[in-house]
């Protein structure tokens, strides 16, 4: 905290109270640069062709996030390993992919058809799949990271098409 405090021009005791713990911060951390990321408009994350299919615009922000990422790349390694064993910070980065799959699915309009936290409970495992990929992908162009999420976006995509019939024998029964 206090290297964070010297860098923000600030406290630690500042910091701590906006932000009592390092998972708060880190939560804090992550809503913004979600919110840098959902901002931008449309065209920038896919500025050769009009935006025109919501799978190819979903797939862009999330190769975006992945690059937003990229220069924390180290902590975010140190914070997988421990993930098993702090159930606090299980909580921090599971709520923020959550939050971020339902913004950006929102945002993509894919799935719009669903409440969007229904919507990002169907996807989480894929995205978690593919945080997977990345740690593990040494690659400058993360072209490795690029296969394993179009391959699971398809993969998803092919459940989709089953979900509506599936919810109205629900809805019936």
């Amino acid at each position: 905290m206090p290297e964070i405090a010297a860098r923000s021009l600030t406290t630690p005791e500042e910091i701590q109270r906006f932000y009592p713990t390092l998972h708060d911060l880190l939560a804090a951390y992550f809503d913004e640069q979600t919110r840098q990321l959902l901002a931008q408009p449309a065209a920038q994350l896919l500025p050769d062709s009009p935006f025109s299919h919501h799978r190819e615009y979903l797939f862009a922000l999330m190769m975006n996030y992945m690059d937003m990422l990229q220069p924390h790349r180290l902590a975010y390694r140190q914070m997988q390993r421990a993930w098993p064993t702090s159930p606090r910070l299980s909580r921090v980065l599971l709520t923020h992919a959550q939050q971020f799959l339902q913004q950006a699915l929102q945002k993509s309009q894919l799935l719009s058809w669903l409440p969007a936290t229904t919507a990002s409970l169907l996807i989480l495992p894929a995205w978690l799949g593919v945080l997977r990929a990345w740690h593990q992908d040494e690659g400058p162009d993360l072209s490795a990271t690029m296969k394993k999420l179009d391959d699971q976006l398809r993969q998803a995509q092919e459940y989709w098409h089953y979900l509506p019939a599936l919810v109205r024998r629900i809805l019936a029964t």
